[in-house]
């Protein structure tokens, strides 16, 4: 939808430059991506553009025209005719606002269904197993969703500066992590209510492995996956891609004190860094977000 034929393919009213009685209703004329289900944009437009459609009884036919040798012009138009139009247009719009029904409650379906299979993952189990042979555990799988959230922590760019000082052993497998330093990363994380979340709710992919990179969610692919992490003799640090979300992935870094043992510091930016190198200039530069309210 544009202003003229050379900026786009439709005016305002969805007519197509250059065709006549030509309209295009459909996501396509929506300039920019909205981020969630286009259903009801699509209704509002198409309704929009066929309300600047005249109806046959506001529209003046110059009959005369069309007339042939010896035919008379009709002295008033056809009454059935224009109360046929009429329905034909109430139909329509009935139809068009029975399929905007129908999408909502499909969308609002699937949301409920979503919060409700994650909230059920979490509850506690209410069956008395000592009653059944359980089959073998496994991890749970994540919920549709974010299940477990790591919130940024601010300091200082004067007091980031320093957080990489020191030699660090890169590992790039999550089972590469020594134990100290993953229980104590694993153990930052929290459930959305605030309290501390499950660790098998932490999931992780290793470098080349499928992760849930786009909001596109599909079940059994965990959010995050490991870029590359270090071991030093005082801290180590987790360098991540976080996704499910609109657009790439985010690029995460937590950072971990054994003597404390807490995750003093975690930052995001707008993608992941590929060698130490960098991400040691661009954490030096203040170049990471940790403002309250921020999520790893």
């Amino acid at each position: 939808m544009a202003g003229s034929p050379a900026q786009g393919v439709v005016d305002r009213r969805n007519r197509v430059f250059g065709y006549k009685n030509m309209y295009v209703c459909a996501g396509s004329v929506i300039a920019a991506n909205r981020g969630v289900n286009p259903s009801l944009a699509i209704c509002t437009l198409t309704e929009r553009a066929m309300s600047y459609i005249p109806t046959a009884a506001q529209t003046a036919w110059n009959e005369t025209a069309y007339l042939g040798p010896g035919e008379m012009p009709m002295s008033e138009p056809k009454t059935q005719e224009v109360k046929s139009g009429r329905r034909s247009s109430r139909r329509a719009a009935l139809a068009i606002v029975a399929i905007a029904f129908a999408a909502a409650a499909i969308f609002v379906s699937i949301r409920v269904y979503r919060i409700w299979s994650a909230n059920e993952r979490l509850q506690p189990d209410l069956i008395n197993t000592d009653l059944i042979n359980p089959p073998p555990q496994r991890p749970a799988p994540e919920p549709p969703g974010h299940p477990v959230i790591l919130r940024t922590i601010h300091l200082r760019p004067s007091e980031q500066r320093h957080l990489l000082d020191g030699n660090f052993t890169l590992v790039r497998r999550m089972s590469d992590i020594t134990e100290p330093c993953k229980d104590i990363f694993e153990s930052s994380f929290l459930a959305f209510s605030g309290s501390p979340a499950p660790k098998q709710f932490a999931r992780f992919a290793d470098p080349g492995q499928d992760f849930q990179s786009t909001d596109f969610v599909l079940r059994d692919l965990p959010f995050r996956r490991l870029v590359f992490a270090g071991l030093g003799t005082k801290t180590c640090f987790v360098h991540y891609e976080m996704g499910g979300q609109i657009g790439p992935p985010t690029g995460c870094l937590a950072i971990i004190d054994y003597r404390h043992k807490k995750t003093v510091w975690v930052g995001e930016r707008r993608k992941p860094l590929r060698s130490f190198k960098a991400l040691r200039t661009i954490l030096a530069g203040g170049h990471f977000e940790n403002f309250y309210g921020g999520v790893c």
